[in-house]
Parts: C-alpha cells; structure tokens; sequence
C-alpha cells in the first residue's frame, strides 16, 4: 500500500514540475514576443504623441505586422475565456487605431493606442509576467497626470498639497522603473544603445531630483516649462527602445 501511495505522489511531483516548466516556458515566449511588439508599438505611440501623423502612418504597417504575427501566434495558447477576450479586445483596438492614423486622427489614435497598452498590460498582470515597460509607462501615465495640472489655467484652484501628493507619486514609479535592469538584450540592442539610454535615464533622474526647487518656486509658467522638459526627456529615453529604421521599408509611399 505505501509502495502504491509513493508512486501516486511521485506521478504527482512529476505531473506539477512537467506544468510548472511548460508554463514557464509559455511566459518566456510569450514575453519575449511582447518585447518585439514594443519595439513596434513604440514609434506608433511616439509620433502621435507628437501630432506627426506622417510619422505614424509610416509606423502603423510595422505595427500593424507584428500584431498579426502575436495574434497567430499566442491567440491560442491558453483557452480560458479571459485570455481570449483580450486578444478579441486587442484585436480591435488595432483596428481601431488604423483607421484613426489613416484618417489623420489624433486624438482618437492616442486613446485607441491607450487601450491597446492597457490591454496588454492587463493580460500580463493577470498571468504574473514581469515586463520593464509596464513600470516605465507607469511613470510616463503619472507624469501626464503633472502636467496636465501644471498646463490648466484653473490650476490656482488645486490645493498645492495635492498637486505635491501627484508629483511624489510619479516620483515613486520613476524610481521603481529605475531599479528595473533595462531590457537590452530582450529588445536586441547594442552596447552604444545601452550608454545611450542610462545617460538619459540619469538625465531625468536629475530633472525629477531638481523639480523640489521647482515647486518651491510655486510659478505656473516655470512649472510648466519644466514638467514639459521632463516629458520631453522621458518621450527621448522611450524613443531609444523603439524600432524607428524600419519604417522607410514600409512602402510609406502609399499614403
């Protein structure tokens, strides 16, 4: 009798790592393909944050292929109904966001791009899978918070504690995204890109240090030049991990 009760657990230690190490597996892929996603989603994001729709409809067909290549790749690995909802939801935000670059539509091609992310985003907190970029726009999400106070002209009416309160937070997730080993060799780049983006990540790091002499100050117009001067530095530093050369070989002649 125990000679059976060992096999049966020892059929179950065997049945847990053999799960264990595919799931593994999966995450690895799966996460590896998110990061060339990125390098796609990147210059999209980047152009029309800028209002260059030229520069996003250029970017959009690189885009819009490593989709399709994620999509046919990972639809299908899990077939619980959450994990296909959100590739449907993904699905249709791409299509969304096509049709708003095509039609020159800024505003509209940042919230579908929003979507997208948080689509993204999402499947990943729900399935555990670690990604550098999830801090890095977690940041990027609170600074926007920043500037859109220091931008609005009714920004007398916020009691300054409050605006310090969104500015120590963003300052948090800066640092949280700081600690974070930069996804150099995930995201296939060279040593020249590595010097590149820690001369820039110190460069904010700097800017955000700086910014407590800023508040001091309490003037609007100098706290939105310099709210805009650590986006600016921020969007940069983004910019580094983005796959900006392939888009001359996109035929962008079309449009």
């Amino acid at each position: 009798m125990k000679k059976i009760i060992t096999y049966i657990l020892l059929c179950f230690t065997f049945l847990a790592f053999a799960y264990g190490s595919s799931t593994q597996k999966q995450t690895a892929e799966i996460s590896e393909a998110m990061y060339q996603l990125e390098k796609a989603y990147i210059p999209v994001n980047y152009y029309v944050q800028k209002r260059n729709m030229i520069g996003a409809k250029r970017a959009i067909l690189s885009l819009d292929h490593e989709w399709n290549k994620f999509n046919n790749s990972f639809a299908k690995m899990k077939s619980t109904k959450d994990w296909k909802d959100s590739f449907l939801r993904m699905g249709d935000w791409m299509a969304d966001l096509c049709t708003h670059v095509d039609a020159n539509n800024v505003e509209w091609s940042a919230a579908a791009l929003s979507h997208f992310r948080y689509e993204l985003t999402d499947l990943r907190c729900r399935y555990h899978i670690h990604y550098y970029f999830d801090y890095l726009y977690s940041f990027g999400d609170s600074w926007a918070v920043v500037q859109h106070i220091a931008e609005d002209d009714k920004m007398c009416l916020y009691e300054w504690n409050e605006f310090e309160s969104f500015v120590a937070a963003a300052k948090r997730d800066w640092a949280i995204a700081e600690q974070q080993n930069l996804p150099i060799e995930k995201m296939q780049m060279t040593d020249d890109d590595l010097i590149t983006l820690m001369i820039k990540r110190e460069k904010l790091s700097k800017l955000l240090d700086d910014f407590k002499n800023v508040l001091d100050c309490g003037d609007q117009g100098i706290l939105q030049s310099k709210t805009k001067a650590i986006e600016d530095v921020y969007f940069e530093f983004l910019h580094q991990f983005g796959r900006f050369s392939a888009e001359s070989s996109q035929m962008a002649e079309i449009f």
